[in-house]
């Protein structure tokens, strides 16, 4: 797209960016070959390649049909609003598996299985809650019929 009639363009005489050279270090992600000389042409479309290549790698249009919903803003699911939603179910994640490792084995709650233990109660006759008194039970009876 040439600008030369373009109010903007203050130059008196314009230069097609080919003819111009580009001096400064290529960025680390460039896709310029190394060559020792580069004009601002190959660098404009260098940038725009790696903008579009960013852009197209971003894309969150397929997110949302799984296990997150994610909020959308103008018709679209942000990078920002992912990184968001997928922190705070990692910390939601990272609290749970906590409170399970702090969970010994033998004190998991039984009560809501929906078991019907029939004979087996405690020693004072009460209904069995947690494992330990479960296994425990079971193998009193087993060893003393």
């Amino acid at each position: 797209m040439a600008c030369n009639d373009d109010i903007s363009n203050i130059c008196i005489e314009p230069i097609l960016s080919t003819c111009v050279d580009y001096q400064g270090d290529l960025g680390e992600n460039t896709t310029i070959k190394d060559k020792g000389c580069v004009n601002q042409h190959e660098v404009n479309e260098d940038l725009y390649l790696i903008t579009d290549n960013i852009i197209e790698d971003s894309s969150t249009s397929e997110l949302g049909d799984l296990c997150l919903t994610y909020p959308v803003t103008d018709g679209k699911i942000t990078p920002k609003s992912v990184f968001e939603i997928h922190e705070q179910e990692i910390c939601d994640l990272k609290d749970r598996v906590q409170t399970l490792e702090e969970q010994t084995l033998a004190n998991i709650d039984i009560s809501t299985l929906g078991l019907d233990f029939d004979c087996l109660v405690d020693s004072c006759g009460d209904p069995i809650t947690n494992l330990q008194q479960l296994l425990q039970i079971m193998i009193t009876k087993i060893c003393n019929p």
